[in-house]
Parts: structure tokens; C-alpha cells; sequence
């Protein structure tokens, strides 16, 4: 598995993360997992996770891509946990979704839970934890046949699992590929979830450096870019 680095420091680094592939295994899931990678490359990880997680201090949902910071020893674990915490490490998202929000810039803030049946799926709930997601939009798209398409940048308050996805469903527009919370996920499949994490940034909690990284948008979704108008 080819886990480009983005960013390496004595204590921790930062991966590019593809899309299709899970954090850590679940139990009983033996398939590829971003940990099977790490272990290959690097010897030496954080054992605070369990041999499960090693290295793992956040995760990213299997079919997201993106920025992932890895910790190399117990010490750096703790010490980003805790940046993560405090809300000290900023995270911005691009994430083509169906349809036009209300506004070009705005909040959803709405409680998030385990949906209560279907368990691999969360949910809007009033019962849930405060989920705050902050968006602008920079790009619309109206297809020939009349569909709409937003090209929006996502900041995290909180990091809830599935936040933006089941943020931006809850608004009637999806996130595009997205096989679990859109009805026509499926017809975008080629592209996959259109929702890449590309911006990190943190103050070194042992240097002090202000450390800043992102990525460029991938072929996938330049592909889908292309082709929207033509939906």
C-alpha cells in the first residue's frame, strides 16, 4: 500500500490517506486497513490506540480521502489528542454535494446519534451530541438536464463520525458518491465520495512551528468536475 507522506517530524506525521481504505480494521475485518500500511513503512508507532490502532490519534470514514496525522510515540499521542481536545487543530474539507444550499456561507448545527436501527448509520437526533459544521460555497454547477451541483469548503467545530455527510443530507444535498446517505449515491460511484480532507493546521505542541498542510484536488475530482454540466 503507497501512503505518500506529506509532512514528517520526529515525533509524528502526516499522510495522504486514499479513499477506499479504512483507518483501522473493526473486529473480525480483515481487510487492507491504513495500519497494515503505517506498520509496513514505519516500525515505531504510538501504542496508546491498542495494537489495533497503532499510530491512529483521528480517523477518517473508509471512502474519504485526505490529510491523516499519524503519532510515532506514546508521547505524541497524548500530546495531539489533546491539541484535538481543545479544538486547537484546524481541518477544512472540499466536498462536492447535490443541489444549492440556502446561502453562500453558513452554519448547520444540528445534534448528531447512532441512528437507532440501522447501527452502521448516524443521524440527525435531538438526543444526539452538538454537531457544528461551518460551509462556503465556492462553485455552483446546473447541469443540461437541470440538476444542481455545489462545490463547497467545509470547517469542523466538532468531529462527529459521518458530521458532514449527515450535515449536508440533513439539508437535502448530499454529498456526492455517497453510497450511505443518498438515494442516487450509486450514480456517481465512479467517482466516489466526493469529500476530501485537504487543510491541516497546528502549532507543534514540542517546537512551538506552526505546521500547515493541504493537498491538491485529485483526479477523481477534477473528473467530476468536468463531467458535472453534463449530467
Amino acid at each position: 500500500m503507497t501512503l505518500p507522506v506529506v509532512l514528517e517530524r520526529e515525533d509524528y506525521l502526516i499522510i495522504h490517506k486514499p479513499p477506499g481504505i479504512a483507518s483501522h480494521s473493526g473486529p473480525g475485518d480483515r481487510s487492507p486497513s491504513l495500519v497494515n500500511g503505517l506498520l509496513h513503512h514505519f516500525k515505531e508507532l504510538s501504542k496508546v490506540g491498542g495494537e489495533a490502532r497503532p499510530g491512529i490519534v483521528h480517523r477518517l470514514d473508509k471512502p474519504t480521502e485526505g490529510l491523516m496525522l499519524i503519532a510515532k510515540n506514546d508521547r505524541a499521542h497524548g500530546k495531539l489528542s489533546e491539541l484535538f481536545r481543545k479544538r486547537e487543530i484546524e481541518k477544512k474539507y472540499y466536498a462536492w454535494i447535490q443541489g444549492h444550499l440556502p446561502a453562500e456561507t453558513g452554519t448547520i448545527d444540528l445534534p448528531i446519534a447512532r441512528h437507532p436501527i440501522e447501527r452502521l448509520k448516524m443521524t440527525v437526533s435531538p438526543k444526539g451530541r452538538k454537531s457544528v459544521t461551518h460551509y462556503k460555497v465556492l462553485k455552483y454547477v446546473n447541469s443540461r438536464s437541470g440538476r444542481k451541483f455545489s462545490f463547497v469548503e467545509v470547517g469542523l467545530e466538532t468531529g462527529r463520525t459521518h458530521q458532514i455527510r449527515i450535515h449536508f443530507q440533513s439539508q437535502r444535498c448530499p454529498v456526492v458518491g455517497d453510497l450511505l446517505y443518498s438515494r442516487t449515491g450509486s450514480q456517481f460511484e465512479s467517482y466516489g465520495l466526493q469529500l476530501l480532507s485537504y487543510y491541516l493546521k497546528f502549532k507543534d505542541p514540542f517546537t512551538g512551528e506552526m505546521i500547515e498542510a493541504t493537498l491538491a484536488l485529485s483526479e477523481r475530482f477534477l473528473r467530476f468536475e468536468k463531467n458535472a454540466p453534463l449530467f
